[in-house]
């Protein structure tokens, strides 16, 4: 309750300071706050409305290098992730995609919305995914802006936050079918608050306990007070005491963000009086030119000596003096504590480094804030250039003494290495091995239909290129989740083409031995390419739904999810998809075959044989999945059915391929092909319904497959 209290208060901050802004008194806390307005989910701290336009990313970002900060390592969602990864989640968060466009890479995107948040609170940047859900909110927002809710999806930060929009919301969400379509719309809200985006950016390495591995935010992580009191003077001589900069300091120490007040246990009104009537006046002071920042020291000893020289009354001086010091004793809650250090003798090194990494943090809010600003000089580039050199310095000293923190208490180091994920993402997760299989497709049809050997060897080396980029995309997520990875929809779409692929690969290989062995002809390049077909398709769809329905991201798995049964289980059920998939489009194949070819021509005849063992090695591969899965439930929930619908429609998918085998005994053999290709191809289409449908619009026990 206390937390929720510290939340709203500062959603009202802003509107305090505008008020006092615009008052001839010297004080903000002589007007009342403006009540903020009701909100479905509540966040840290809202950033006023602004016009201010920004300088183009490209000439911002021209002379800079983000790299350094982009394989920063932050602690988040369960794992150890490069900074690079974590804007790219905040930013699909929002709007979908990996950044803001013109010219914006997700980390330019991830610093935008830390350090200069106002300027995109007119600008369409949240994307509604759900196309129902843009229809129902288009009645509450003005006519000109309905069209392009409904036909882009996009809304402004400051037009989701108004009242009739939230009005909306709540009212729909009264209707579960839309439960997820709505937490979309809520993630996204939540990732645009600063405070949000501040308390998920854990990339301060420091020691926490011999049974805890915490790092820490740079609101959570404080050097000592006056340093920070110091570095916020110094702000606020740069900024001139202006009130715009003043409510944008969402990413520093001082103001008081709620998040910093909790772990110093202070009430809400007591952050609110430490905001507006103590730091406020500090700050356009030392704007005014009244105070210097050196001047800090002597404010934590004698404060009323510099603040009556800077034009505070006697009255106004001893307010401010007597929450300065109340803050200052309670600062030291922010620092580490000495049971969490394992050699008490690398405190000093640990707060030099901490006061440095805390200073170029503040410094770089401030710099990249100058730098989009519209006329900014190279100057201003290269003080962002020096602040993000100091900052990762001074995290890389950090995590040199957590390391050695950690051998005093005999535990493993940790592994950190964010470039193998910069990788994966630098190449988008290796989709390109969809272009692979899109150009092998027609030379493998030429080999296997016409029997031509150029472009059957041409197929099978872009098809040989595609699996190698499969392989390697399946190994690197496995070693950047520290799992297996089937653990999501996308993870076993990606496995189900793999194994799809490996599967062709095997009985490539021995039909051409079976071939050779009895002389007779076989069909080279058939289940190359259904593979390759598959797997440009899966890709495709990966990046069709990445906006819609699925997440690419990489997360730890459920604590349900256990490991093996991870493997076993889920795994039999993906691969079964795979060479359902496989069997399927073989299928469609053989029924275009067939109308040019009689049915007892060799090639239709090898055709179909080689399509029925593909689909009957599917039906025992999904029934063994299906029995294990029994298992695993009776073990994990005592119970080996539940009528999950994901459970009903993978049996019925594998009472389709039961049909398929009494079909292919019933009919005789001038119409058998024909019906074992239909009902694969029903096989196909009930797995789909099955593997995307179900997974996404019912609501059910399983994420994975």
């Amino acid at each position: 309750m206390m937390r929720i209290l510290l939340i709203c208060l500062a959603l009202g901050f802003s509107g305090v300071l505008a008020l006092a802004a615009d008052s001839p008194a010297d004080s903000p806390a002589e007007k009342p706050a403006e009540k903020p307005a009701a909100t479905n989910k509540p966040v840290a701290r809202e950033m006023p409305h602004s016009e201010q336009g920004l300088r183009p990313i490209g000439d911002s970002l021209a002379g800079l290098d983000l790299r350094a900060l982009e394989a920063l390592p932050v602690q988040h969602g369960g794992r150890y992730k490069a900074f690079h990864a974590f804007a790219l989640e905040t930013l699909d968060g929002i709007n979908g995609r990996s950044s803001f466009g013109d010219g914006h890479t997700a980390t330019s995107s991830l610093l935008d919305l830390l350090f200069c948040r106002s300027a995109y609170d007119q600008r369409p940047v949240v994307v509604v995914k759900h196309s129902e859900l843009r229809l129902d909110l288009a009645p509450a927002l003005p006519p000109n802006e309905r069209e392009r809710l409904v036909r882009t999806g996009l809304l402004s930060p400051a037009r989701l936050a108004e009242p009739g929009v939230q009005a909306a919301l709540d009212m729909l969400g009264r209707q579960t079918t839309k439960t997820k379509a709505l937490n979309q719309i809520h993630r996204a809200r939540a990732a645009l608050d600063p405070g949000t985006l501040m308390s998920g950016l854990k990339f301060l390495p420091l020691p926490a306990g011999p049974h805890s591995d915490h790092w820490r935010n740079p609101l959570e992580a404080a050097p000592d007070f006056s340093i920070v009191l110091e570095n916020f003077l110094s702000t606020a001589v740069a900024a001139q005491g202006g009130l715009e900069p003043y409510t944008r300091l969402t990413w520093s120490l001082l103001p008081l963000a709620p998040e910093t007040a909790q772990r110093l246990g202070l009430e809400e009104s007591e952050l609110q009086r430490l905001n507006l009537s103590v730091l406020w006046p500090i700050w356009k002071a030392a704007g005014s030119g009244k105070l210097a920042p050196t001047a800090a020291n002597q404010l934590l000893s004698e404060a009323t000596v510099p603040l009556s020289a800077s034009g505070l009354t006697g009255a106004e001086s001893t307010t401010v003096a007597a929450g300065l010091l109340r803050l200052a004793s309670r600062w030291n809650r922010l620092q580490i504590p000495p049971e969490d250090l394992a050699v008490p003798g690398d405190r000093q090194a640990i707060e030099r480094a901490l006061n440095e990494a805390s200073l170029a943090w503040n410094a770089l809010g401030s710099a990249w804030a100058d730098v989009r600003k519209p006329g900014a000089t190279t100057e201003a580039t290269t003080r962002v250039q020096a602040h993000l050199n100091t900052l990762v310095g001074a995290v890389a000293g950090l995590r040199t003494l957590l390391d050695h923190d950690r051998a005093a208490q005999e535990l493993a180091p940790l592994i950190t290495d964010t470039a193998l994920e910069m990788t994966y993402w630098r190449w988008n997760g290796f989709s390109g091995v969809a272009w692979c299989f899109l150009l092998a497709v027609p030379g493998l049809a030429l080999g296997a239909i016409g029997g031509l050997r150029l472009p059957l060897f041409l197929g099978y080396a872009l098809a040989a290129v595609g699996l190698g980029g499969q392989i390697t995309a399946f190994f690197i997520r496995g070693i950047l989740a520290q799992r297996i990875p089937l653990a999501n929809l996308y993870e076993s779409m990606a496995a189900a083409a793999l194994l799809c692929s490996l599967v062709a690969l095997i009985g490539e290989i021995v039909l051409a031995i079976q071939a050779r062995r009895a002389g007779k002809r076989s069909i080279h390049g058939a289940l190359a390419l259904g593979a390759s077909l598959f797997g440009c398709i899966i890709v495709l769809s990966q990046a069709f739904l990445e906006r819609h329905d699925i997440n690419a991201f990489i997360s730890p798995a459920m604590p349900i999810l256990s490991e093996f049964w991870l493997r076993v289980h889920t795994s039999c059920i993906v691969a079964s998809y795979g060479i359902i998939g496989l069997g399927g489009l073989m299928s469609a194949a053989y029924l275009l075959m067939r109308v040019r070819l009689p049915y007892d021509d060799e090639r239709c005849l090898a055709w179909d044989r080689t399509t029925f063992a593909i689909n009957a090695l599917a039906a025992v591969v999904l029934w063994v999945g299906l029995t294990l899965g029994a298992v695993w439930a009776a073990v994990s929930w005592g119970r080996p059915w539940g009528w999950d619908p994901k459970e009903v429609f993978a049996l019925l998918t594998w009472v389709v391929f039961i049909m398929l085998v009494h079909l292919r005994l019933a009919v005789g053999p001038r119409q058998r092909g024909v019906a074992t290709a239909w009902a694969s191809l029903a096989a196909l289409l009930v797995m789909i319904f099955n593997w995307y449908w179900v997974n996404v619009q019912l609501s059910g026990l399983h994420s994975y497959a």
